[in-house]
Parts: structure tokens; sequence; C-alpha cells
């Protein structure tokens, strides 16, 4: 991903979802020096939740008639968390120069990428990111579908200790990022 089709990517998200974004990415980078290796394949659904909590007190403080418990906030708390997903994504690609994310070109493969970094092995990260991506976008309603496949594609190409609850739990994250991608 070029910086151009990143700038056009994020032009999709407010302004407010995007620095939240940010500071959603900060936290869970810290998150993730404090947890330990065993529990890394649960730092994927981090920065969702961080994203509903930040949003929710943002909005706290922000607009005091606002109801923080409101499907508003959990999508645009997900909004976040696929913000910061793809911050990530792109802190690795360009600063660090993880060479196995190089050429993921939309925004959907990207926070896909980010979903999946922790449960999934390096060397399938790229190609199971595009192909889901290229499947998902078409029946994102269909949730059973989208399970499905997410776990015939990710089957055998998972981290140890990853079992089939943990790709059901992922590819139901992916299928809520990718709606509320626009």
């Amino acid at each position: 991903m070029t910086i151009v089709q990143f700038i056009s990517a994020m032009e999709r998200y407010s302004v407010d979802v995007l620095f939240l974004g940010i500071a959603v990415c900060l936290i869970t980078s810290i998150i993730k020096k404090i947890i330990p290796t065993n529990k890394k394949k649960y730092m994927t659904f981090v920065p969702f939740l961080t994203g509903c909590i930040v949003y929710g007190l943002y909005m706290f403080f922000t607009d005091k008639s606002y109801n923080i418990f409101s499907m508003s906030t959990v999508v645009k708390g997900i909004e976040s968390g696929a913000a910061a997903t793809i911050y990530y994504v792109m802190f690795e690609q360009f600063v660090r120069g993880k060479k196995s994310l190089i050429g993921l070109t939309d925004t959907k493969q990207l926070a896909i990428a980010g979903i999946l970094k922790e449960i999934v092995t390096e060397s399938y990260l790229y190609s199971i990111s595009v192909y889901l991506a290229e499947q998902l976008s078409s029946n994102i309603n269909d949730i059973p579908y989208c399970t499905t496949v997410c776990l015939n594609t990710l089957n055998g190409k998972t981290l140890p200790g990853v079992n089939e609850t943990d790709i059901i739990a992922a590819s139901r994250l992916i299928t809520s990022t990718l709606s509320v991608i626009k």
C-alpha cells in the first residue's frame, strides 16, 4: 500500500475516529508489551474493545447527553479499532519493513491482516488477507458464510495453540470490521 492509497482509505473515516484510532493504536501497543507471549492470540480483539471504550469515554466527556451504551458507540469503536489496526499494519510495513505485508493495497486487506497477525503464520498472512477480503466483501451480511470461509481458509495455517473457537471469534470480528469499513 502506498501513502496515497493509505490517505485515500483514511478519508472514509470521520476525524474523531482517525484521532481516536491513533490513541487506540498506542494503547494497544502498550497492552501488547504487558501481555505474556502465551496470551498473544487474544491481542486480535484488543484494538476493537479498546476502540469501543475510548470512543465511549470520548463521547462521555464531549457530549453529556450522548448515551455511551448505544450501538453507535460500538460501531464508532469498531471503526476506531479498524483505523488503529491499519495504522499498526502501516507502521509494520513502512517503519519496521515487514515484507509479508507489502502489497496489501486495500483497507479491508489491511484490517484483516491486522486482525489475523497474532493467530496466523506470517508466511500465510498476505495471501489469506487478500483472499478473505475478496471472498467476504460481497457476502458480508451472511455471517454463517463468512465464518465457514474463514474456518476453511485458516485451517492448518494458524499458530500453535489457536483453536476453532479462536478462529470463529476472529471471523466474527473480521465480519464486523468489514461491515463498518466504508
